[in-house]
């Protein structure tokens, strides 16, 4: 049962809360286990992804919702990469963050719930389990940006990341819902599309623009993309960096389950001329983020249109139906976790000591804090899709599995391309050079800890940026 033991480890923690009554004891033994659990997880992941098995476990469930009885998992393939940078980011935010942190207790359980629904959505095999957590997630991440954001706004921050989630997910609901009681199709991953495609054409069609807009709104696409910046905006450190970091990978997830998982249904959908309807969105999710940012003024706004134009290649990868582009989306989403992670989380450091997001209030970093500078640097590279990390890869993958559908299919995205390397870079300059800011001259550099969270984010960039066929040969 090694799925349930996977699970089970991210709940370890609560054990400890109960039994010490010292509670700088209890803090020590909770965070002992929660390190240990993430750390055993993350290595079950990452030695099943470098051994390349597969495992499927079926078993009953102890109640019965109407006819529905059976849960499955599979343990194989692009969920497992993304199990492991779920605990690989989990673990460094548990490691970094300590007592002092207002309600430490109350940050552990909701990351661990938060954790627990997001390894569920990865592992499942199974499409109404995948939708349950896949919309339960919005529930922990609620709570933390609206308890621990930043900024007065928090909660009305919070309020539209599940507003805009769920009423974007309605048509899906109701099928999912309407299927309980028809089983009009299959949940399980292996038979849904199969299932689906004997359906009529009507139905099938509604099934992808339900599918669709559910996935869409959380990755998130042009234009139900208003929700992020302002999340991001208001969110504490931490919850900026799950949600680049794996939140915005569930709608990516959802694509290639849905669209790349099978083909034949992809196929129906090419033979409609869908193609261009997801090209055009994407594109221009893509264009309009990246020319976006040279409007921003707050500095994790600038971050968040950064992620959103990142997951626009990740379904362009996915509808281009070639393994190219299923390799490229899946890199792209690995190295934007790790690239996103490492901005938001630096931003956040020098936030919390000045206590402003205003990029005006910024300027000569690089004279007085140069090891944060350095660390910048390199996150911008990879943001910047710079040859030599992991994130120039994956969009080179994804831009030959363009070309090889058209040749002309490629050269937007690749203006997209350009835009963020000049942007990143300009954004890079403003912060890190020039005259020292008043406002900057109080700052402190990262000392050991912060530099070993900045550098285990950084590695995996430039690692598999140069040796990438580690990584291509797990997929």
């Amino acid at each position: 049962m090694s799925t349930i033991a996977l699970i089970r480890h991210s709940f370890s923690g609560f054990i400890t809360w109960p039994i010490y009554g010292n509670f700088d004891k209890s803090y020590v033994y909770t965070k002992f286990f929660i390190l240990f659990s993430c750390f055993v997880c993350f290595l079950f992941a990452t030695y099943m992804l470098v051994a390349q098995f597969q495992i499927t476990e079926s078993f009953n469930v102890f109640f019965t919702f109407f006819s529905y009885s059976y849960l499955d998992f599979n343990l194989s393939g692009l969920g497992l990469l993304l199990c492991a940078l779920t605990c690989y980011l989990y673990f460094l935010l548990f490691y970094y963050y300590k007592k002092n942190l207002f309600n430490i207790y109350f940050f552990y359980f909701f990351m661990l719930i938060s954790q627990a629904a997001l390894l569920l959505c990865f592992l499942t095999n199974d499409f109404f389990i995948f939708y349950i957590f896949f919309e339960f997630i919005l529930i922990p991440f609620y709570f933390i940006v609206g308890v621990w954001g930043s900024r007065i706004n928090r909660l009305g921050a919070a309020f539209r990341l599940v507003f805009f989630t769920v009423f974007f997910s309605f048509p899906l609901i109701a099928i999912m819902f309407g299927n309980l009681v028809s089983n009009s199709f299959s949940f399980n991953f292996s038979i849904l599309i199969p299932s689906i495609i004997t359906q009529s054409p009507i139905y099938q069609i509604f099934f992808f623009f339900s599918s669709f807009l559910a996935f869409a709104v959380k990755i998130p696409l042009f234009p139900i993309h208003v929700w992020l910046p302002e999340a991001h905006g208001e969110a504490p450190t931490f919850g900026s960096v799950l949600l680049a970091g794996v939140l915005l990978k569930l709608g990516g997830y959802g694509f290639y389950k849905i669209f790349f998982f099978d083909t034949s249904f992809w196929a129906f959908l090419l033979s409609l001329n869908i193609f261009p309807f997801i090209y055009f969105i994407s594109v221009t999710t893509i264009l309009y983020s990246n020319i976006s940012v040279f409007n921003q003024v707050d500095i994790k706004r600038v971050i968040a249109y950064y992620s959103i134009g990142h997951m626009g290649f990740v379904t362009l990868g996915l509808i281009s139906s070639y393994r190219e582009g299923y390799i490229g989306s899946a890199i792209v989403m690995l190295a934007h976790g790790l690239s996103a992670a490492g901005l938001f989380f630096c931003v956040g450091y020098i936030y919390e000591q000045t206590h402003t997001r205003s990029i005006l209030a910024y300027r000569g970093l690089a004279t007085n804090i140069p090891y944060y500078s350095v660390a910048f640097f390199f996150l911008i590279a990879a943001n910047a899709s710079l040859p030599g990390t992991l994130n120039f890869v994956g969009e080179q993958f994804i831009l030959l599995s363009l070309m090889k559908y058209h040749p002309l299919a490629a050269l937007l995205p690749i203006v997209g391309v350009f835009l963020n390397g000049l942007s990143s870079f300009l954004f890079m300059i403003k912060i890190l050079y020039g005259e020292l800011n008043a406002n900057c001259v109080g700052l402190l550099d990262i000392n050991g800890k912060e530099a070993s969270l900045v550098f285990a984010l950084i590695a995996p960039l430039v690692v598999f940026g140069f040796f990438p066929n580690l990584l291509i040969g797990m997929l």
